[in-house]
């Protein structure tokens, strides 16, 4: 089941959100960031939500039809601002629905 072109740590996390998924309930994960606090995502819905430091105004924002296999790729990027930068944002939303 293995996806190609992933790396190790995507790739790891990817059988996590599979497992989430076939179990049917939600990811809920704090990051080590500096641009980003920490993300929710519905592997069945494909909605990934995230939180953004020092956003406390509008401290979620949500973005659909978010794949499982970016979000694996995302959670093991090592830049988590830079791959919301250059993949979800422009993929998935300016600014999701906060």
């Amino acid at each position: 089941m293995a996806a190609t072109g992933l790396h190790a740590a995507a790739q790891t996390m990817l059988e996590i959100i599979l497992k989430i998924k076939a179990a049917g309930q939600t990811l809920q994960r704090d990051l080590r960031s500096s641009a980003i606090e920490n993300i929710g995502y519905d592997p069945n819905s494909e909605l990934m939500k995230i939180r953004f430091v020092g956003k406390s105004g509008f401290p979620t924002y949500e973005y659909p039809y978010v794949p499982n296999d970016e979000v694996a790729k995302f959670i093991g990027s090592r830049s988590k601002g830079r791959h919301y930068h250059a993949h979800i944002k422009i993929q998935y939303g300016e600014g999701g629905y906060p």
